[in-house]
């Protein structure tokens, strides 16, 4: 089986040189040739661009900064990543969207590639892990019209996941994905005017399974994830009540309604957009007013969306 087609990683960063350091670390376990490395920094001139062209002079692949505007959110920050492999590629290429805030210990690139060019025509993803624990690493629609869903080894210890499964799922999160730079050609790039930071990737990878690119985790890549790294809490209640509601819009919330309403207009299906967004909106207030203890205790913790 040809391993020669180019891989090409891009990953957004803002303000994180730590963050960066760990990562780059972490690239040290790739051993895959041809590849590529493309970090978005939102934040251009800092720290972080000190570190990578102190990198690029150690690395045998080349790194590329791009710069990316510190009032520019996730999905704007990853498109100016995508818009330049897009530009550049061979659509025989493959990229691989990642979180800066992952770390693993395995030739990611090469694992995720061998199952990717097995299955054909698909995007593949890592199982993500934070505390020994899996968190939600895709969803599964069980019912649009209930808004009802799966999330597979969501909240079950990683001892007990067995190692080289691939589970189809709905659509996947980016924290580390693998497609061909063929599907970014047909489908576009991310909507980031509709959906500048949260359910982002969800749609980004929805629009790509309904190209035909279907979805898969792939147990035998793992990363481990900080939770805390970016966005806020819906489980804890540090601040007051008034604080919370008032902080539900703001964009980094991943409560905020309005763009859990424009997640539902652009990726479900027509007749179940009415009882969505009636669900979503309740989940928005069950987030709002009770804590992490509580919702686990009402809805349970594995396999559901709330064990993220």
């Amino acid at each position: 089986m040809e391993m020669n087609k180019k891989v090409i990683v891009c990953v957004p960063t803002y303000c994180e040189p730590e963050k960066v350091t760990k990562y780059l670390e972490s690239c040290n376990f790739i051993k895959y040739r041809p590849f590529q490395l493309i970090i978005i920094n939102a934040n251009p001139g800092d720290k972080t661009s000190k570190i990578i062209k102190q990198e690029k002079k150690l690395r045998d692949y080349e790194i590329v900064e791009v710069c990316g505007q510190n009032d520019e959110f996730w999905s704007a920050t990853v498109n100016r990543g995508l818009r330049l492999i897009a530009e550049n590629a061979k659509p025989e290429d493959y990229i691989l969207i990642s979180n800066i805030d992952i770390v693993f210990d395995t030739d990611i690139v090469s694992l995720l590639l061998e199952q990717a060019l097995k299955q054909g025509n698909c995007q593949m993803g890592a199982i993500s892990t934070s505390n020994d624990h899996a968190i939600s690493s895709g969803v599964q629609i069980k019912s649009w019209l209930a808004t009802s869903t799966l999330h597979p080894y969501a909240g079950v210890d990683i001892e007990n996941i067995p190692n080289g499964l691939l589970i189809k799922v709905d659509y996947l999160p980016t924290r580390c994905m693998l497609f061909p730079v063929e599907a970014l050609m047909k489908v576009g790039v991310i909507s980031d005017k509709w959906l500048p930071h949260y359910g982002a990737d969800y749609e980004f990878s929805h629009r790509l399974a309904k190209a035909a690119y279907t979805p898969y985790i792939y147990t035998g890549v793992s990363i481990k994830v900080d939770k805390q790294n970016t966005g806020k809490s819906v489980y804890t209640h540090q601040s007051s009540y008034c604080e919370s509601i008032s902080n539900l819009m703001d964009i980094k919330n991943p409560s905020n309604p309005k763009f859990r309403i424009n997640f539902i207009l652009l990726v479900y299906p027509v007749y179940a957009i009415p009882t969505a967004i009636l669900a979503y909106l309740v989940r928005t207030i069950i987030e709002t007013i009770l804590d992490k203890k509580q919702i686990y205790s009402l809805f349970g913790q594995k396999e559901r969306g709330f064990s993220e």
